[in-house]
């Protein structure tokens, strides 16, 4: 928390106390990861909601961070205290994919500078480099979609604009620079803030839902039949065999409903509680 807040002098304080650098959190980012985050003025826009409770106090924390800064020195600050530069989150993406990523040139320097792997892959094996001319693309469609009624290109002319924009984009040419390689590119439709679930944290995907539901329907609808079963034996060891897969089956519902209840808070209570405790709210 004190690194995505960029409070360097409790970040000092913590260190010298013995605080672990390369802790990482269950999606597997480590301190300079959310160092980067702060740099990002919609990320820093987007966790508002986080922190509503604590803004209609009068902590004006969000509201405050909410402009383009550079926190390089807490970066540096980490990485010469050992904060590990090549550590891979649960995509597989690297602190040089995250600062990429948020399109922060003066991050992706320092990274490299300080020996952060210029084409490690992640999960959709994409390099830096890949995801940097994703976006140039994605800023192209943008701008074509934008005065789709004033421009009208040809398609040689259109293709020679996204070589140049390629050309004159200097993230791409530092990444470049430093033998930045294509490895496997794909389509970048993500706003900011859904790259935090693509690319940071994570996100049940509508599929897994689907399949929880089901198998917990299942699981409900076994637990009455059983019920009613039970209800009309007479055999004593047969009763005793349903009642205790009765009592299995409503075991395995309550655990499914308290996980979903605490994945559903997971994210909003462990941020308000860290806070709170900080503030002595």
């Amino acid at each position: 928390m004190a690194s995505f807040f960029n409070y360097k002098e409790i970040v000092q304080v913590l260190i010298s106390h013995g605080a672990n650098i390369n802790i990482a959190d269950v999606y597997g980012n480590n301190v300079i990861n959310y160092a980067l985050l702060y740099n990002n003025k919609e990320v820093m826009d987007g966790t508002s909601y986080f922190f509503k409770d604590l803004i209609a106090k009068g902590y004006n924390l969000v509201n405050s961070l909410a402009s383009e800064n550079n926190n390089n020195d807490l970066i540096e600050l980490l990485i010469t205290n050992g904060a590990n530069v090549n550590v891979q989150n649960i995509h597989g993406n690297t602190t040089l994919h995250i600062a990429v990523t948020l399109s922060n040139i003066e991050s992706t320097e320092l990274l490299i500078s300080h020996g952060a792997s210029i084409n490690s892959i992640n999960i959709h094996e994409q390099t830096p480099l890949d995801i940097a001319m994703m976006r140039v693309m994605k800023e192209y469609k943008d701008f074509l979609k934008l005065h789709e009624n004033e421009i009208k290109f040809s398609r040689g002319y259109s293709d020679g604009y996204v070589d140049t924009s390629m050309e004159e984009n200097d993230l791409v040419n530092l990444l470049k620079l430093h033998g930045g390689k294509i490895n496997s590119q794909g389509e970048f439709n993500f706003d900011t803030i859904s790259i935090m679930n693509e690319f940071f944290w994570t996100k049940v995907s509508i599929n897994a839902i689907h399949y929880l539901w089901y198998a917990l329907a299942g699981i409900i609808i076994g637990a009455i039949l059983l019920g009613i079963l039970y209800r009309k034996l007479t055999n004593p060891c047969s009763s005793i065999f349903v009642k205790t897969l009765f009592w299995i089956f409503c075991g395995i519902i309550f655990y499914v409903f308290v996980q979903f209840c605490m994945y559903c808070w997971n994210v909003r209570a462990f941020i308000l509680r860290m806070l709170r405790s900080y503030f002595c709210i």
